[in-house]
């Protein structure tokens, strides 16, 4: 039961730090289309 606590824990901090790599290009490249 602990173990796929971890596995979720960790499966879900992954999927957080990867969509928040994908917010930050988009917001840098809607920067650069209107400066």
């Amino acid at each position: 039961m602990d173990e796929l606590h971890d596995f979720v824990e960790r499966t879900m901090e992954e999927g957080f730090e990867r969509l928040h790599k994908q917010q930050k290009a988009a917001q840098d490249e809607f920067r650069k289309q209107h400066e």
